[in-house]
């Protein structure tokens, strides 16, 4: 079995490309028409638009990251959000990796 280094060498070379892709719920990198919304985005509005990102950039990406933290401040719905968008991944691009980032503390983001 290939190693993650390995997967993503041969999927670089595939698509000719070093693309990683952050999937991560920011207001501040919302799309205007969805920051716009009467009443916020939806957990389900902002799914729509991370599979819509990821139908868009697959030709093209060597991976997709998340960053976990981004959606557990969302609470239960962004934790159901972030399974749902990492198994759009899987069940639809298989060969594109995906790297889940866990890490705390390492930015100084709010």
């Amino acid at each position: 079995m290939e190693g993650f280094r390995q997967r993503l060498k041969v999927r670089q070379e595939e698509v000719d490309s070093l693309l990683c892709v952050g999937l991560d719920p920011l207001p501040e990198k919302m799309p205007y028409h969805l920051a716009s919304v009467a009443g916020g985005v939806t957990w389900e509005q902002l799914t729509d638009w991370f599979t819509d990102i990821v139908d868009a950039t697959a030709p093209f990406a060597s991976m997709y990251k998340t960053q976990r933290a981004h959606y557990e401040a969302m609470g239960e719905k962004g934790m159901i959000m972030l399974w749902q968008v990492i198994n759009y991944i899987k069940r639809n691009y298989p060969d594109i990796l995906l790297f889940l980032d866990c890490k705390r503390g390492d930015i100084g983001r709010p």
